[in-house]
């Protein structure tokens, strides 16, 4: 049985270029944010994704693996709502 995080616990909007490809497991998203020489993961990945599109974005909903509480490993499903940032002419 999985539990829901209460919208309190959320975690705070983030900006980041995202990436869907297609992985061995299936579909995987990344979300990144461009460095000057690098790229840095901003959320871990989540794989057997499944995309969504609305009219203000897209809904992607899939699986990241939570180690956190090693030995205990978790999957965990979450769902990423995914709105386009105007580029800034630059």
């Amino acid at each position: 049985m999985g539990e829901r995080l209460k919208r309190r616990d959320w975690t705070a909007p983030v900006e980041g270029e995202l990436t869907i490809a297609l992985a061995n497991c299936g579909y995987v998203a990344h979300l990144d944010r461009p460095d000057v020489d690098r790229r840095f993961q901003v959320l871990f990945p989540l794989s057997d994704v499944r995309v969504q599109t609305l009219d203000a974005g897209m809904l992607v909903i899939g699986y990241r693996i939570n180690a956190d509480a090693l030995p205990i490993v978790r999957e965990v499903r979450q769902a990423w709502f995914c709105v386009p940032i105007p580029d800034g002419g630059g």
